[in-house]
């Protein structure tokens, strides 16, 4: 993150810097825009989660001048976090929040005919940006993803593999093993599997990867005009906490056939050492269906959560395909 200007100064410079207020599958949300042109592509950045906006969140606005003095990045906090804080029960589905994200982009185009509007993912957003890819292609230039989710998220072959050999205790391995044989997984097998794979392996976060400016973002954030003390906390504290529902789908998702049938420009940055959501395992999707929309670009040194390589592959490489389409 290289800052030239003040926050305020930069924020001046911006032919585009907009607040709106979107009706998104049912429900009134705040979207918030940046771009230092009128002219440059729009870009909505799709976070993971459910429920983890970070770090392009609303609250970012300023914050990233070499991505907006080029695009104009659409910052949305999905419905349940940040400044779209609300409750997410049990009844909410991966439908519905398709169903914003289609709605998010039908509106994006409708206020900005002339923009192509290009989608970003991280994780769990690669969920939406893959199922809105498939709905509405015609409203989607390309895609660019971080850590693609397709299918045995958390309970693959490689993480048991990885498992069998680290340092666990007697109990956790005991644990590991009832779980292999365990059919349907529950929220809490997942934050098990969750923390085994951050304490034992570089699933999440590869020790080569170096770190984000974590501090300076988060100065950013909590500073930010955009957004209250309560909306900061809604970044990580948040009404996704106690939802079932969608983590029950997630750990029973399968997007091969989807991704087999993209007809948009579509790149999969994969960390080489994750397994969250296996590299290997996405990248032999990717071969299997031989798509010719589908790119896949294996990052070195970085895991399922992006650090210092991870951002650069995403910066350089990804920011670079989005550009490709104009």
């Amino acid at each position: 993150m290289q800052r030239k200007q003040s926050r305020k100064e930069y924020k001046r410079s911006c032919q585009i810097f907009d607040e709106k207020s979107y009706c998104l599958g049912g429900y009134t949300q705040k979207v918030f825009l940046e771009g230092k042109k009128a002219s440059n592509p729009m870009v909505l950045f799709l976070h993971g989660g459910p429920g983890s906006p970070f770090p392009f969140c609303a609250g970012g606005r300023g914050l990233f001048p070499e991505i907006t003095d080029e695009y104009t990045m659409i910052y949305w906090d999905q419905l349940g976090c940040g400044i779209n804080d609300f409750l997410i029960d049990d009844h909410f589905t991966v439908a519905h929040y398709v169903s914003m994200t289609v709605d998010l982009i039908r509106a994006i185009s409708r206020d900005f005919p002339d923009q192509p509007v290009h989608l970003f993912g991280v994780s769990w957003g690669s969920v939406l940006a893959v199922k809105a890819a498939r709905q509405i292609p015609e409203l989607i230039g390309r895609v660019m993803v971080y850590g693609q989710v397709v299918k045995d998220l958390f309970f693959n072959r490689e993480v048991y593999d990885c498992l069998q050999k680290a340092a666990v205790s007697d109990k956790e391995r005991e644990r590991i093993a009832a779980l292999e044989k365990k059919v349907d997984h529950t929220k809490e097998d997942m934050g098990f599997f969750a923390g085994l794979i951050r304490k034992y392996t570089e699933g999440y976060q590869a020790k080569e990867d170096g770190k984000m400016p974590i501090g300076r973002i988060l100065w950013g954030i909590l500073t930010s005009p955009d957004y209250s003390f309560a909306n900061c906390k809604a970044l990580v504290v948040n009404g996704t906490r106690n939802n079932r529902s969608l983590y029950h789908e997630l750990l029973k998702i399968d997007l091969t056939e989807d991704l087999a049938k993209i007809c948009v420009p579509y790149l999969i940055l994969q960390g080489e050492t994750d397994i969250v959501s296996s590299s290997k395992q996405v990248q032999e999707v990717v071969r299997h269906t031989a798509n010719p929309c589908l790119s896949f670009y294996p990052v070195a040194g970085s895991g399922h959560i992006p650090g210092e390589k991870g951002m650069t592959a995403v910066l350089e490489k990804g920011f670079r395909f989005l550009r490709a389409g104009i």
